[in-house]
């Protein structure tokens, strides 16, 4: 949970960038054709977000792998034992240090790292494609309609999730 909360900004950043980039003319053309909008966004535009979707994935990925404060703090007292915790502990609070197992952990992370990136290289070659055309439009927003609210009560659960609740954990640990 906490890992997650910690990696919405990086992914929120990226994919946003993506939407905000996105050819809006290709979304009006499907509506003309008849086309409704759950066929639009899964024929046009989740495959043209794939690329910022995979570099999202790829960097939320490397920054959890590479995570040391939360494991060491969460899953220290929980007795979880986490790959970055144990490198550290591997090379720093052990006399002799132990370069041999920090080292086999971290070729494990790199190994995982550049499966992901494989993917995601993956995923940019299949999608070369280019939108070519004159002065763009702004996206139009889509109404929400019967789901307004339950996509509003998602939103602010989420917000009270992820703001509310670890303030009221820190006073009550500070109290």
């Amino acid at each position: 949970l906490v890992y997650g909360i910690y990696q919405v900004p990086l992914v929120f950043m990226m994919v946003s960038a993506g939407l905000r980039n996105l050819y809006s003319i290709l979304e009006e053309q499907s509506r003309v054709c008849g086309t409704g909008p759950a066929k639009a966004l899964f024929k046009i535009t989740l495959p043209s977000l794939w690329p910022s979707i995979a570099g999202a994935g790829l960097l939320a990925t490397w920054t959890s792998l590479g995570l040391y404060s939360v494991p060491a703090v969460i899953g220290t007292g929980a007795r979880i034992d986490v790959l970055t915790v144990r490198i550290v502990n591997g090379l720093a609070f052990s006399f002799p240090p132990r370069y041999d197992v920090s080292i086999g952990l971290s070729v494990f992370m790199l190994a995982f790292v550049a499966i992901i990136w494989w993917i995601q290289t993956r995923v940019l070659r299949r999608n070369r494609h280019a939108a070519v055309g004159g002065k763009g439009r702004k996206a139009v927003p889509i109404r929400l309609g019967k789901w307004r609210r339950p996509v509003q009560i998602a939103v602010l659960a989420y917000v009270a999730g992820t703001t509310f609740l670890p303030m009221a954990a820190l006073i009550l640990v500070a109290l």
